[in-house]
């Protein structure tokens, strides 16, 4: 009888250290590259998309009640926003942001959303990322004319990595997907603010497209999965011309 309860016992001590074992592998397997727990990151991106397409819905109600163009509107609010006015749009009413205008909640990336490795990023501030609203050309969405985008620098590669498999973008374990977003003064992009939006500026056709990755042709949300020393770059489109 002592046997077989000592055998019981080293069963039971046998089981217990499986489970734990088993509980650790399970755990581990959930983590990625960038510091995240993969379901964490499945968490996050799916209140950041959940944002993103907000300001979408936002901003064509805002230009079809306010019967603006989207060169006669404002999207920019001081200290939270990267870039600043339009020159076109001098009062709170034409504003996407502004609680007199179009009421729009900024987008902000949350603090689950900030790389280990994004410390260089110029967004980031007060543990959240704030939105750079720019022109760009982007393959395949809408016509040959420049696009009006959202972009973000300092994102967790995990978080872009889940973005770009919830986006149809790339298969998750697919190579890592690489863009530039590319420089100001060779007209690869503007800021959507001062001069550029009216009329809107006309930066570099499909300069976000074929030429980088072919996998960023037509789609409205991606992100660079090479991090660098600012992190992960997602870029969102949120007016397609």
């Amino acid at each position: 009888m002592k046997t077989q309860s000592g055998n019981a016992l080293f069963l039971i001590l046998i089981a217990v250290a499986l489970f734990a074992a088993l509980s650790y592998a399970v755990t581990n397997s959930g983590r990625g590259g960038g510091g995240i727990d993969k379901e964490q990151a499945e968490i996050t991106t799916a209140l950041i998309l959940q944002s993103l397409n907000a300001v979408n819905a936002g901003l064509q109600r805002f230009l079809i009640i306010g019967g603006y163009s989207i060169a006669e509107i404002d999207i920019f609010e001081n200290g939270q926003t990267m870039t600043g006015d339009t020159d076109s749009c001098n009062e709170d009413a034409c504003n996407l942001l502004h609680p007199d205008g179009g009421q729009v909640p900024t987008p902000f990336l949350p603090a689950e959303a900030i790389a280990t490795s994004g410390a260089a990023c110029p967004y980031i501030s007060e543990n959240k990322i704030r939105p750079y609203f720019l022109i760009s050309s982007i393959e395949g969405v809408g016509s040959t004319a420049s696009d009006v985008a959202i972009l973000y620098c300092g994102v967790d590669i995990e978080i872009c990595r889940t973005i770009n498999d919830r986006m149809n973008v790339k298969d998750y374990g697919d190579s890592a997907l690489q863009f530039n977003i590319g420089s100001a003064s060779s007209n690869q992009y503007q800021a959507f603010a001062g001069t550029q939006t009216s009329p809107m500026a006309d930066t570099v056709d499909n300069y976000l497209g074929t030429a980088q990755d072919s996998r960023l042709n037509g789609h409205y949300t991606f992100c660079n999965e090479v991090e660098g020393s600012i992190g992960a770059q997602l870029v969102h489109v949120i007016h397609a011309r």
